[in-house]
């Protein structure tokens, strides 16, 4: 079982970890955001996903927060499903 992980801090550090594979991005991140974890996912080997649509407001308010730049989770099967997704896409 996996869990639901944002804050810059706790984010950075299970990056570093390797326990994540997915990070998830917000549509209206300031350029500096999107260069930080571009450059954090391309070290990591981690794949980053930027919404195209869904703002910091709009993806906190689905998991029940203020506001959210970025998000991921260590749920290995939630992972493999949205990857599995993306493929047929």
């Amino acid at each position: 079982m996996g869990s639901l992980i944002y804050g810059k801090e706790r984010l950075e550090r299970e990056l570093t970890s390797n326990k994540v594979k997915m990070l998830f991005l917000a549509s209206d991140c300031s350029i500096n955001t999107q260069k930080m974890w571009v450059n954090k996912t391309t070290t990591t080997r981690t794949m980053l996903i930027q919404f195209q649509k869904i703002t910091k407001k709009e993806l906190a308010k689905r998991l029940g927060k203020k506001e959210l730049s970025a998000v991921t989770t260590t749920n290995i099967d939630l992972i493999k499903g949205i990857k599995k997704y993306l493929e047929y896409e």
